[in-house]
């Protein structure tokens, strides 16, 4: 009896494990099955995004930012029109392109014959140099919205126009080339000259003037106009900008750039260079400090209305020029003073800067008159009929810069040193105080006899700490 208990429990036993390994399998076959899923793959296009295109500019020393020579064609087409309340429109193609359209207004309208006069212009950069170009007039019928009773006319002055009953006597009166140019000029009482070429044959010449004269920069916008008939073969036009030198007569500064579809690289070209920047937590966007000198010249003048001339120079090189006028004109003596600034930039270290002062002969167009002055006070100016007991009353340096700051009521210091000497020092305001970021625009004036060698000077802009009073978000930039 006892046997066969015991023989019943192990099989029992021996049922039960392998019953529990199979529901352990099964369960662990469960677990590592992976659920079925859908798998969608998102294909992404790989698009590049395109930078536009920046306008090339042209530069040099009187001209800058001057952007790429626009060239435009001009027509004038006149003639008689007997249209519904006057009223025609236009279209200018070449071949089977539109390059533009538009309406205009006869002088009188329908049963009446009105005349007309339009103009057109066309931007070269649009044509293409193989096929004719033509304008159609034409009415629109009121019903039908279609294109009725049309002319088409050659600008090229070829063939002759074919009338009809709303159109007679249509014929191009005038066919120019127009030159475009925008920038900046900072050229002797805003005048500049300028001429178009084809290669060494000149196609128009003459001059504009900047909205300022120099030393500012002055805004220049010009459009030129030249008949086509002027213009022959394939040889490329070209601009020039140029200054006309008092003395010489000789045209200085020049600026020449290519007149095409697609302006070229060119030798003149300089890019602008960009300003180093720096900055901490209460200066940022400090541009470069900018040095210049800066001179006041008095004396006497007994002169035409009172009005003179003054050219800086280094050696023969202009640095700067303009004019004043005395308190007195001749034949009194007046006084005058002129503040000159010069841009260390634009000097050379080893020659001494000169100022002429003159004036300029009505009939001649001459200098006469002239005496020198060393700036930097050595000698003594020879005086004539026109200048007297002239002097330099005060050399300066300048130094600017401009940025933003975000300081306790809109307060920081500065202080310029050489070395470890300080040559000048002082406080300015941001437009806004903290914690807004105010615009900073600091200029410091410094005696030129407080700096001395060769050592470099250096700017400082900083904060007082209220408690410690001493300088914090220290910002420290070279002055060149």
């Amino acid at each position: 009896m006892k046997t066969k208990t015991i023989a019943i429990v192990t099989a029992s036993i021996l049922a039960g494990s392998s019953l529990l390994g199979y529901v352990g399998t099964t369960w662990a076959g469960k677990q590592q099955q992976p659920s079925a899923q859908t798998k969608q793959e998102v294909k992404i296009p790989n698009v590049l995004a395109q930078k536009p295109q920046q306008e090339k500019t042209y530069s040099n020393d009187a001209f800058r930012n001057i952007g790429e020579v626009k060239l435009s064609e001009q027509y004038v087409i006149k003639g008689e029109a007997r249209v519904f309340e006057g009223n025609y429109n236009y279209v200018v193609k070449q071949g089977s392109k539109v390059i533009t359209k538009g309406f205009n207004t006869a002088s009188k309208g329908g049963p009446e014959w009105g005349t007309f006069s339009q103009t057109i212009t066309v931007p070269v950069n649009k044509l293409n140099s193989m096929q004719p170009l033509t304008v159609e007039l034409f009415e629109v019928d009121m019903e039908s919205g279609k294109e009725v009773r049309k002319v088409v006319v050659d600008l090229n002055g070829k063939g002759s126009v074919k009338q009809n009953d709303s159109f007679r006597g249509v014929k191009v009166v005038s066919a120019n080339v127009q030159v475009a140019i925008k920038g900046e000029a900072q050229v002797h009482e805003g005048t500049y000259n300028y001429a178009v070429k084809q290669g060494n044959k000149v196609i128009a010449q003459g001059f504009g003037t900047a909205s300022m004269g120099a030393p500012e920069w002055g805004q220049v916008k010009h459009t030129i106009s030249i008949p086509k008939n002027k213009v022959f073969g394939k040889e490329a036009l070209t601009l020039e900008l140029f200054e006309v030198d008092m003395e010489s007569g000789k045209a200085v500064n020049k600026l020449v750039m290519p007149i095409a579809k697609e302006a070229r690289a060119h030798k003149e070209v300089q890019k602008p260079k960009k300003d180093k920047v720096v900055k901490n937590d209460a200066f940022r966007n400090m541009s470069e400090v900018k040095l210049s000198e800066q001179y006041v010249i008095k004396g006497e003048g007994r002169l035409f209305e009172g009005n003179y001339n003054y050219v800086v120079k280094q050696g023969s090189k202009v640095i700067a020029k303009g004019f004043g006028t005395a308190s007195k004109g001749g034949p009194e003596w007046g006084t005058f003073s002129q503040t000159i600034t010069v841009p260390v930039s634009k000097t050379a270290k080893k020659q001494p800067l000169t100022v002429e002062l003159f004036e300029v002969d009505m009939e001649s167009g001459k200098q006469v008159n002239k005496v020198v002055v060393d700036l930097n006070g050595k000698g003594k100016v020879k005086q004539n009929d026109a200048f007297r007991g002239v002097k330099v009353a005060s050399a300066k340096l300048q130094a600017s810069v401009k940025g933003e700051a975000r300081v306790f009521e809109g307060t920081y210091n500065y202080a310029v040193k050489q070395g470890k000497t300080t040559i000048a020092q002082g406080y300015g305001t941001a437009s806004i105080g903290a914690p807004e970021w105010g615009k900073l625009n600091q200029t410091i004036s410094m005696d030129k006899s407080k700096v001395f060698g060769k050592q470099p000077l250096t700017l400082e802009l900083f904060e007082m700490d209220m408690e410690s009073g001493k300088a914090t978000n220290k910002l420290v930039l070279p002055i060149r």
